[in-house]
């Protein structure tokens, strides 16, 4: 009498994980994922990853714009200073213009194969698109910390006995403000000419 043929579950779950990454039209991770997330794919290690050079880009893209000035180690001009201009008390106009100027000295130097179209911003209070990014809790409390801890950067003052003091925060007034930064790619799309869009979430305390 002969053994039934087939496959044991374990090798039956070996075959779909490969026929499900030769599916992938790209299957060569090209960078990380961020914000980070735990990798589930078959060439995926710990963390999740980038399969398209376009959301490679975005990805490049936000996180220099979302880098404070100085955070970087060796790179003190990496990044920019955007939490620091919509926590400024100057009016709408010059924080756009310094916000837009900004972006553009950042990825010229460091994104130079973008080509910036189009550039807005608006407050999130009192409006429903707020609601939604508080009821996120994980992101608010991602905005939440980055703005603490840029909160403290600027606070820090020394006193007439020469000792270090801090600014109570007032937590009361945050805003948040959604910046949407518009651009081209013109060595990855020579024939088209698309468009793409990041959106990113900057909270500040006034």
């Amino acid at each position: 009498m002969s053994l039934p043929q087939g496959n044991t579950v374990r090798e039956e779950r070996v075959i779909s994980e490969r026929m499900s990454f030769q599916e992938e039209p790209n299957s060569f991770p090209l960078g990380i994922k961020t914000p980070l997330e735990k990798g589930s794919k078959l060439n995926e290690t710990l963390f999740k990853m980038n399969y398209e050079i376009e959301d490679q880009i975005n990805d490049n893209l936000k996180n220099l714009l979302m880098t404070k000035k100085g955070e970087k180690i060796c790179f003190n001009d990496y990044g920019t200073r955007l939490h620091e201009i919509y926590a400024s008390d100057k009016s709408m106009d010059q924080i756009y213009n310094d916000a837009m100027s900004d972006i553009s000295i950042a990825t010229s130097k460091y994104m130079p194969s973008i080509s910036l179209v189009n550039y807005y911003s608006k407050i999130l209070q009192n409006e429903e698109e707020m609601k939604k990014i508080l009821e996120d809790t994980t992101k608010f409390k991602r905005l939440k910390r980055g703005s603490h801890f840029h909160n403290i950067q600027k606070s820090l003052t020394l006193n007439n006995k020469g000792s270090i003091s801090k600014k109570k925060d007032d937590e009361n007034s945050n805003i948040i403000y959604q910046i949407t930064v518009e651009y081209k790619i013109p060595m990855l799309n020579q024939k088209q000419d698309k468009t793409y869009s990041l959106t990113m979430n900057i909270l500040t305390s006034k």
